[in-house]
């Protein structure tokens, strides 16, 4: 199933055709033990049938890199995103950086290069507030105290202003 990736997400799926065995083994893992997380949340039938996590390593990539995408496109084509889409998209990111914090091999050679690649684009794509909008649109979320810079930049173009 592509749901677009070739489209979304271009440089994850490039990366992801040139991964050496190695790195394919480490993310083989770290997805077992996210797919018996997301299964343990579901109904057994329902679990059963789920065949891949959702939030695999993979999908993590593609997730930022729409982001990225979308936002460079100036969100493009309904203009449609929600600020809750954006922190899940950031709390995405962050869970690359659990995962290269559990296995540092993981992000190194062609991952590495994706994701400095992908965190310059979002650079480029966003403005720092300082976190005033997210505080705002996702009181929840609270001061933002310990989490990545990312957490304080905005896109250039809000979407759900």
């Amino acid at each position: 199933m592509n749901n677009g990736w070739a489209k979304w997400a271009p440089a994850t799926e490039t990366t992801w055709s040139r991964l050496p065995a190695d790195a394919m083994a480490l993310i083989d893992v770290a997805d077992a033990h996210r797919l018996a997380a997301e299964r343990a949340r579901l109904p057994q039938a329902t679990a059963r049938i789920l065949a891949e996590p959702t939030y695999s390593v993979r999908n993590r990539f593609r997730y930022w890199e729409r982001l990225i995408r979308r936002m460079e496109e100036g969100w493009a084509p309904d203009g449609f995103y929600l600020v809750d889409e954006y922190v899940n998209d950031l709390e995405s990111r962050d869970q690359i950086d659990v995962l290269g914090a559990a296995e540092p091999g993981l992000l190194t050679g062609p991952l590495g290069e994706l994701l400095a690649s992908l965190d310059h684009r979002f650079l480029a794509a966003t403005l720092d507030d300082g976190g005033a909008e997210l505080r705002l649109q996702a009181p929840r979320l609270g001061e933002l105290e310990g989490l990545n810079a990312r957490w304080r930049r905005v896109p250039r173009v809000n979407p759900w202003s």
